[in-house]
């Protein structure tokens, strides 16, 4: 059986990827990606409009600016676009266990023996450009028996769909420009110079002047699109998953003998994690009776995590759920989502000592006994009135970075509690500068000894009603010695002697 490889390629990839992350209801003016190359940004991919427009991917952005000035231009994510390739390639298994990368746009599949399981190599072909059609993506193929002779075809031939009959290929490669062999721009430009521009003509010209002349990577790309000299592919395989299992000789329906089982098999998943640089998130733990009923237990963790003891202990705690009926004979553990766990991390834990791991694990069977959506942490807010300073954000939510406390005054004192909400007080007195004189409050009327104030709190500009747009805070002690946080609240032009409305907002 001769090998067959086809080739997918995607002529608009990046500008595909990028419509999909982006408002397509883009002006119909001509859409380019950048990238810095050899000191100048130049075009890395451009829609049918700009390539309509004269601009091609290699070129300037500053010739494709003065071609088209109202040219629309991004940033090319060359990273993410890998990123996709690979994630695409990953996909492209449902029709071959054996896909590679041909980047930065292609791929190759490899369907020796694998085309009658979906009707022949028409059948295979036709659904893979379909599937790619329904997913917005415009998709090249070709199929023929090396990988340089699919690359070639897939990217100029005039048929989006073709198939090179076994053992064809060197006539179809025959017609077809010198740059379908993947050689570098430099070669190419030579051999145009000197009037080779078909592989054909390659074919045909004498073998010793043109190593000499162009160096051998020109043979060596013909052979290999011919078949006569090998190309390896490098086929991708998914990520193997962390787990373990045990086939029990004996069932097992003790708490205690599931227990020593889930000890060996974390055992085995966290030496896995350890080796690969990556802590656990979350775990699922399957439990097979002889009766053929499987029971799973989940459990997560608020961090990536790879301590036996710790994960031991999370499982433990839901053994009680697991009913073993008339008894479990196989037990098999799974880390169901992985974080990678950088050394800076593990070294940041070892440092913090005794404070970072409890508090990590507390949170772990917290999450564990009453739910992850019922555990929340606090956070701080960017706002400045002191109700509103804090807010709860799920455990599971990563903490917001860098997050700028506006609260003015960030030395000034603040009471150990607040009242939600403020409760109003009646003012019967004030001092002549707007100090709190006498005020009632729970039908208590307190005497003031001493005040500090006012410190002037404003509202957020984009929140909050006029009438309580800014506020003025004073510190008052009574004549028994309590402490109150009084406010009133006005517009921003003081707060008027005769209708001032003041509020008790914190105790000290």
């Amino acid at each position: 059986m001769s090998r067959r490889i086809l080739s997918l390629w995607l002529p608009h990839w990046p500008i595909e990827r990028w419509l999909r992350r982006h408002d397509p209801s883009r002006p119909q003016t001509g859409l380019v990606l950048y990238a810095p190359e050899r000191g100048r940004l130049s075009v890395s991919a451009c829609d049918r409009t700009a390539w309509s427009g004269g601009v091609r991917p290699g070129m300037a952005l500053a010739q494709a600016r003065a071609l088209l000035p109202e040219l629309v231009a991004d940033d090319a994510d060359l990273k993410g676009d890998r990123e996709a390739l690979q994630v695409l390639t990953l996909w492209c298994q449902w029709a071959s266990p054996l896909t590679a990368m041909d980047p930065p746009d292609g791929v190759w599949i490899d369907i020796t023996g694998c085309a009658h399981l979906f009707g022949g190599e028409d059948g295979l072909m036709l659904r893979l450009h379909g599937q790619m059609k329904r997913s917005g993506y415009t998709a090249r193929l070709a199929l023929a028996d090396t990988a340089g002779a699919a690359h070639a075809v897939a990217r100029h031939s005039r048929n989006p769909v073709a198939i090179i009959p076994p053992g064809r290929h060197r006539e179809a490669l025959a017609s077809l420009p010198v740059v379908a062999l993947r050689l570098p721009d430099e070669t190419i430009s030579r051999l145009l110079r000197v009037g080779i521009e078909t592989v054909g003509q390659v074919a045909t010209a004498p073998r010793a002047p043109l190593v000499r002349r162009f160096g051998q990577v020109l043979t060596d790309r013909l052979d290999q699109a011919w078949g006569l000299l090998p190309e390896s592919l490098s086929p991708l395989s998914a990520r193997q998953v962390v787990q373990a299992e045990r086939h029990l000789v004996e069932p097992i329906s003790t708490a205690e003998a599931i227990t020593v089982v889930i000890e060996h098999l974390v055992g085995e998943i966290c030496a896995s994690l350890e080796a690969r640089a990556e802590g656990a998130r979350a775990l699922a733990l399957r439990c097979e009776r002889v009766d053929g009923h499987v029971q799973e237990i989940m459990a997560g963790t608020s961090a990536p995590v790879r301590d036996p003891v710790h994960l031991t202990r999370l499982l433990r705690e839901r053994v009680e759920d697991i009913e073993p009926g008339f008894g479990i004979e196989r037990m098999a553990l799974e880390v169901t989502q992985v974080e990678a766990l950088r050394e800076s991390v593990c070294r940041d834990m070892m440092e913090a000592g005794t404070n970072a791991a409890p508090m990590t694990a507390l949170i772990d069977r917290l999450c564990n006994r009453v739910g992850v959506d019922r555990v929340f942490r606090l956070t701080e807010r960017a706002v400045q009135f002191p109700e509103l300073a804090q807010d709860l954000i799920p455990v599971s939510a990563p903490m917001p970075a860098g997050v700028p406390n506006l609260a003015p005054g960030q030395d000034a004192p603040r009471p150990v509690r607040l009242l939600a909400p403020p409760e109003p007080v009646r003012m019967r007195d004030v001092y002549p500068d707007g100090a709190p004189k006498t005020f009632a409050w729970r039908r208590h009327t307190y005497l003031v000894r001493g005040a500090d104030g006012p410190e002037r709190v404003w509202c957020d500009w984009w929140a909050g009603p006029v009438e309580d747009r800014a506020r003025d805070y004073w510190i008052v002690e009574d004549t028994q010695g309590e402490r109150f946080w009084l406010y009133t609240a006005h517009n921003g032009e003081g707060p008027a002697s005769d209708g001032a409305v003041w509020f008790l907002h914190g105790l000290f």
